[in-house]
């Protein structure tokens, strides 16, 4: 005899989730850099180890922020790891080139006060950037030095022949397009010269003088005058005229020249005539 049965039937559903996929990129620049994993597929659950150097331990975000020491080519990729499976995945693998900042670390020169028609020895280093490097030397924004180099130190030597200020800047550029420039003020005086004058024509107990830029000096009849440390232009006169009395007369010498300018070491003779 048969009985009727019932029977009962349990059915077990489990979740499927679409394969997972997932890629990395890059924003930044210099030495900062953020990286940023997009996953498609799984469940949504996700957590991210990033290798930037280092791994960066497994994070909920899929954002990671690295600051690199040194400038190179490295190699950045990610593993995603489903929370609710345990699938991981790797990332494409992306290389990011990073540039250190072009920084001048010093800029000297040999001296800052100097006169007309010496030199000065101007010296630099710097760091960061992309060699090979393009490093010029400018005075009041002209040109006066240029040159390609992968080293990251120089000098140069500059011969300042005028009196005046001058600024003085060291230009550098990297290959990728980095530019950094510092400035020196330099001072450059006009040389220092002497001056003499010499006379002829009056007699010889009568005194003469002669001014150079509001001094004035004064000798014996056939005596030297000189001026000494003068710089630049200068104007001179001559005392004229020298009035004399002679056995009861009256007699006027007058001095040629009598004035003029000068800007460099000379000896100049004065005649007087009556």
């Amino acid at each position: 005899v048969n009985s009727g049965s019932q029977s009962a039937s349990a059915s077990t559903s489990a979740t499927i989730y679409p394969a997972m996929s997932a890629t990395i990129s890059s924003s930044g620049s210099g030495m900062y850099y953020t990286f940023t994993v997009s996953t498609h597929g799984g469940s949504g659950d996700f957590e991210y180890d990033f290798h930037v150097v280092y791994w960066s331990g497994w994070l909920t975000s899929n954002r990671y922020s690295y600051y690199f020491s040194q400038s190179g080519a490295y190699t950045v990729y990610a593993v995603v790891k489903d929370m609710r499976t345990g699938q991981t995945v790797d990332t494409n693998t992306i290389t990011v080139n990073v540039i250190a900042p072009l920084r001048i670390t010093s800029f000297s020169a040999s001296s800052t006060s100097i006169t007309a028609g010496n030199s000065i020895t101007f010296s630099w280093s710097y760091t960061g950037g992309k060699a090979p490097y393009s490093v010029s030397l400018l005075v009041s924004w002209n040109t006066v030095y240029s040159t390609t180099t992968s080293s990251t130190s120089g000098s140069h030597s500059i011969k300042f022949n005028s009196a005046g200020s001058y600024t003085v800047t060291l230009v550098v550029k990297d290959s990728s397009g980095q530019t950094a420039t510092k400035s020196i003020t330099i001072t450059v005086s006009a040389p220092k010269y002497s001056v003499t004058f010499s006379e002829s024509g009056l007699p010889s107990w009568v005194t003469w003088s002669v001014t150079v830029n509001g001094q004035r000096k004064t000798a014996r009849a056939g005596a030297t005058i000189t001026f000494s440390g003068l710089s630049g232009t200068v104007s001179y006169s001559v005392q004229s005229p020298i009035v004399v009395y002679v056995r009861g007369r009256l007699i006027k010498y007058y001095a040629s020249p009598s004035s003029g300018k000068l800007s460099g070491s000379a000896f100049i003779h004065i005649t007087y005539k009556t």
